[in-house]
Order: C-alpha cells, then sequence, then structure tokens
C-alpha cells in the first residue's frame, strides 16, 4: 500500500526548504487526521466531527457504519483514526481488485468517483460547516471532476491482458 496511516499522505520538499518553525521539529508530523471515505478525503478531527455532527442525514452517512472497523461508529472513528484510514482504504482496495482487470476502470468510475463527486457536493452545501471547510469541499470537488474525466478518457482504451498466450504446438 503506497499510502500513509492518516499522517504523510504525499510528499512536497517545500517544507525542507522553509526555516524551521521555533519549537517544532521540521520532520515532526502533522496534526491528526480523520479519514472520510465517503469523501475521499482527510479532515482535522474538529471539522470531522462538526461535518457528521451536522445534521442526523450527515452522522448515518459520513460516520463509520462497519461493525469490524469501527464498532462504536463516530466515537471509535475519531479515536482511532490511524486504524479506521487503514481498514477502509484496505477495503477499497480489496474492492477494487474483485473486478475483472478489462472493466475495473469504468466500474471503479461508476462505484467509487461518481459516489464520492455527489457526496462532495452534497457536503459542500450544509450551511453549519465553517466557510473555509466548504470553500475545501469545492476545491475537492473540481479535482474530483476532472479526475473522473481524466479517468473516463481512459477507460475507453482497451487494455491488454496480463494472461500470457499459450504456445503453439509448432513453438512447444
Amino acid at each position: 500500500m503506497a499510502h500513509g496511516v492518516g499522517v504523510y499522505q504525499n510528499f512536497k520538499a517545500s517544507g525542507l526548504r522553509r526555516p524551521p518553525v521555533e519549537g517544532r521539529s521540521s520532520f515532526a508530523p502533522p496534526a491528526k487526521r480523520v479519514y472520510i471515505p465517503q469523501l475521499d478525503t482527510l479532515l482535522a478531527p474538529e471539522v470531522a466531527k462538526q461535518l457528521i455532527q451536522s445534521s442526523p442525514r450527515a452522522r448515518g452517512h459520513f460516520s463509520c457504519n462497519d461493525q469490524h472497523c469501527c464498532p462504536k461508529g463516530m466515537q471509535d472513528m475519531l479515536a482511532h483514526a490511524g486504524r479506521h484510514a487503514l481498514y477502509r482504504r484496505a477495503r477499497e482496495i480489496e474492492e477494487i481488485a474483485r473486478i475483472p482487470q478489462d472493466v475495473r476502470a469504468a466500474s471503479f468510475i461508476d462505484q467509487m468517483v461518481r459516489p464520492v463527486s455527489d457526496d462532495i457536493a452534497r457536503a459542500a452545501g450544509f450551511p453549519s460547516l465553517p466557510e473555509e471547510v466548504r470553500k475545501k469541499f469545492g476545491k475537492k470537488q473540481t479535482q474530483v471532476s476532472a479526475f473522473r474525466s481524466t479517468l473516463t478518457h481512459l477507460s475507453e482504451v482497451p487494455v491488454p491482458s496480463v494472461a500470457e498466450a499459450p504456445k503453439r504446438r509448432s513453438a512447444r
């Protein structure tokens, strides 16, 4: 798996070029984040809690409902954010791996990317969220739309089979 567990999801060298902040190591991990799989994003725990508690519908939709991952729902999701992120990412990878390779890209768009796009638009409309969070969701919506457009074009390209063709009798 090529992801960090709640932190270091990507690498940026810009932090190494800036002068160090007083009282903080330049290699210190960023603040704890909570993975929201329906939005495919990491949020600060207080923002995640605010999103989930914004309405009963949001609580039912955005909190973790998997009893194997978070038996106590939102409470475990926020308390054990790393375990939650790792478990949910592993389930996503398993779901993708089950799909035959020739239809994997189209299925990924329909089953994973499109629902994320819809849920981000829904979350951006919650009036109880701070303006900067709604702007973040708007930016994420733009990124997901571009990703979806690119993947749609790539899914139209036929994928060669990874299975080796058997040798013909004349070649044996």
